[in-house]
């Protein structure tokens, strides 16, 4: 988890006009380490790897893949499936719902997020939950489904106002 962290904070401090390649060296580095990570006996710090990659491509602005940050973050949710750390894969699932809603894949990006609120109720996790119903608004938002998207937005109220 420390060699993790030590490239996200290579990541993060890229400035001036060599961030670009520095941000590019410091993800294919991260993506060499979650390979090597997931051999290990215990692969939970390869699924962590998995889902940061997945978070920094869907977040790099205007290079952004949304597909390839679906893929890795699939590949956390398998991990965390196989050693049976269900609690973390609420975070897979929040990356993968937002990389389909990026891909304008409603269907998908609606079963990722049901599954999450499910998930998250379960673990009381209320940030996530609130993370869920916002996926599932901007879902009904599309689907031009305004009494669910008022039934949903009634529920992420009541997360707000809980304190």
């Amino acid at each position: 988890m420390d060699r993790v962290q030590a490239l996200l904070d290579s990541y993060a401090a890229a400035t001036g006009p060599s961030a670009i390649e520095h941000r590019e060296l410091a993800l294919h580095s991260l993506e060499s380490l979650a390979a090597e990570l997931d051999s290990l006996a215990d692969p939970l710090p390869a699924a962590y790897a998995q889902r940061v990659l997945a978070e920094l491509h869907l977040r790099a602005a205007e290079d952004s893949d949304p597909q390839r940050a679906c893929a890795m973050a699939e590949r956390a949710l398998e991990i965390y499936g196989r050693v049976g750390f269900h609690e973390q894969e609420v975070e897979a699932l929040e990356v993968m719902a937002r990389a389909h809603l990026l891909q304008a894949d409603l269907h998908a990006a609606r079963a990722e997020a049901t599954r999450g609120l499910h998930l998250a109720r379960r673990i009381s996790d209320a940030l996530y939950e609130s993370f869920f119903l916002r996926a599932l608004v901007r879902i009904a938002d599309r689907t031009g489904t305004g009494l669910e998207r008022e039934r949903l937005l009634r529920e992420w109220g009541k997360i707000a106002s809980d304190p």
